[in-house]
């Protein structure tokens, strides 16, 4: 597997890939949508000290099922051992958008501070 094709880290990626190889499938399409308002995260000073950087991504009309949400995070957490060095160079958080308030803010606090609740 290429070292850029982090989509075959998931029975869903590799179905797909060998679906448009064997030519059963098209290749699938996305495409980047301008919503009607934009979200700002706003990075504390204390952050930048721990983590330089910061990127979103908001994705609209997913819907999960137990398995496809189970293999979601299967990936997520193939991502953070492999191009994320173990969480070391980075970390990834997954959020319900239709729970989240802004304004949204990227804060580093003492773990002991760090209160933890799953996703489901």
């Amino acid at each position: 597997m290429p070292a850029n094709r982090y989509d075959l880290l998931c029975l869903e990626g590799i179905a797909t890939a060998l679906k448009c190889y064997l030519n059963k499938a098209k290749m699938p399409t996305y495409r980047l949508s301008k919503p009607a308002k934009l979200e700002k995260i706003t990075v504390k000073s204390e952050t930048k000290d721990v983590r330089q950087f910061v990127v979103s991504a908001i994705l609209r009309n997913i819907k999960f099922d137990v398995q496809s949400y189970n293999s979601f995070i299967d990936l997520q957490d193939k991502l953070h051992q492999n191009i994320c060095r173990r969480r070391t160079l980075c970390s990834m958080g997954t959020h319900d958008y239709d729970h989240v308030q802004g304004p949204i803010t990227y804060e580093a606090h003492p773990p002991k501070n760090i209160k933890f609740r799953a996703l489901k």
